[in-house]
């Protein structure tokens, strides 16, 4: 994979209505946004609002927009600052502008295997618990009623990025999954909800945890 290519792979009732894989090459336009620069290939703008600028860029030339808005560009959004340390340097937002992509319904296997030398933890398991016990009691007293709790695994080794992708597909498939290869870095993702889609003037979203289907009418709603 080279630098620049997106990946996507859907299922039925994913990202496209076809199951199969959706490759993006040679981007128009790469945008990445960073400490308020904003840099379209090689031209760089001082902006706050970022977002307009690249939904304008991609209206006026009718392109894919593939690529992801940091979880913590929200602190840009709320003007906040976020307690963490940000050891990655990844951008808050990167998104590859392009102009076509090419269907497959399958690709090959590479036989490529990475090879782990360790794992880190940022989290005993100890502290683990007692921040699962602490939101038992945050949902008993009713002060939330969900809670993301997650922690940082950090895996060193010799890794083949697009191998590990597919590995990712032939094994746990979901309907949402996207490989993005970058000069710096690589991505994957994979995810069994839609968290919002946009056609026209309606807006779905396809949520699991924390969530049940509706009721046959607005009082089972609210029950």
């Amino acid at each position: 994979m080279k630098a620049g290519q997106t990946v996507l792979y859907s299922s039925e009732n994913g990202w496209f209505d076809k199951k199969g894989f959706y490759v993006f090459e040679k981007p128009i336009f790469k945008v990445v946004y960073h400490n308020d620069i904003l840099r379209i290939n090689k031209n760089e703008i001082k902006t706050r609002r970022p977002l307009l600028i690249l939904e304008k860029l991609i209206k006026r030339h009718n392109l894919y927009a593939l690529g992801f808005i940091g979880y913590d560009f929200n602190n840009h959004i709320l003007n906040s600052k976020s307690l963490k340390k940000d050891d990655l340097a990844l951008p808050k937002i990167l998104v590859n502008l392009y102009k076509k992509f090419e269907f497959k319904e399958r690709l090959d296997l590479l036989s490529e295997k990475s090879i782990i030398k360790q794992i880190k933890f940022n989290t005993r398991k100890s502290e683990f618990i007692q921040k699962v016990e602490k939101i038992k009691d945050y949902i008993s007293k009713g002060d939330i009623y969900q809670a993301n709790l997650s922690h940082r695994i950090d895996v060193y080794g010799i890794f083949y990025p697009f191998s590990v992708f597919m590995n990712l597909v032939k094994n746990q498939p979901t309907p949402y999954m996207m490989f993005i290869k970058d000069l710096n870095f690589s991505l994957i993702s994979g995810s069994m909800e839609l968290f919002l889609e946009k056609k026209g003037r309606e807006i779905i979203t396809k949520p699991i945890k924390g969530t049940i289907k509706r009721g046959l009418n607005e009082l089972e709603d609210e029950a």
